[in-house]
């Protein structure tokens, strides 16, 4: 499994897990078509077309990246000065803001989701919730953490 698998089921177990209700009954059918062995993309595309499923996801799935690849660059990236020199008249405005104030435990719940659901354990947590007939309730069960987000 590669890493980006796994942060995509990682993101996706979190997500289920933050729903405060059972999902609708044609996202849960669509869970449960995904089958034993799902793959990150067929997950990508189910979540997408559930906006409060797709919302903690993309935050969770967001910050999972952002901490694998902080750990892996070892140290920060300098701008370029000379690209920026030379294209000083660019119209592109880098907007790295967000506006998630509220979101102040997302990395520890990201470590936490890091440390409970691995390699090794992912495929069979995804496996358990897509069998189930009620994904939330599942995934709250597996990942057994409480958190809050926004």
């Amino acid at each position: 499994m590669k890493d980006s698998d796994l942060q995509i089921f990682q993101a996706f177990l979190v997500a289920l897990a933050r729903q405060q209700n059972p999902l609708p009954d044609s996202i849960q059918a669509q869970i449960n078509q995904l089958g034993d062995r799902p793959d990150s993309d067929a997950i990508d595309r189910l979540v997408d077309s559930y906006p409060p499923l797709q919302k903690v996801y993309s935050l969770v799935h967001a910050q999972l990246l952002d901490s694998s690849n902080h750990t892996r660059m070892g140290r920060d990236v300098l701008p370029d000065a000379s690209f920026e020199l030379e294209n000083s008249k660019t119209t592109d405005v880098d907007n790295a803001a967000s506006a998630i104030d509220d979101l102040t435990d997302l990395p520890t719940i990201t470590e936490q989701i890091k440390q409970k659901i691995g390699k090794s354990q992912a495929q069979p947590a995804i496996a358990n919730v897509c069998k189930s007939s009620d994904s939330v309730e599942q995934a709250k069960f597996i990942l057994k953490f409480e958190f809050k987000l926004g």
